[in-house]
């Protein structure tokens, strides 16, 4: 990669491709399933977190 942003672009045509994706004989995509499942996550701390440097 020639920077973080084109890895970045890279990982969200990734991330959009993987959300239409059926698995085996599943009548949703792996979107939809997540959007059923989205709102019973717990959200994120308000504290940030370094996860590395």
């Amino acid at each position: 990669m020639d920077s973080f942003e084109q890895l970045n672009a890279m990982v969200d045509e990734w991330d959009a491709a993987d959300d239409a994706r059926r698995i085996g004989t599943r009548p949703h995509t792996v979107g939809e399933h997540f959007a059923v499942e989205q709102p019973q996550l717990a959200s994120l701390p308000d504290e940030s977190f370094e996860t590395g440097t």
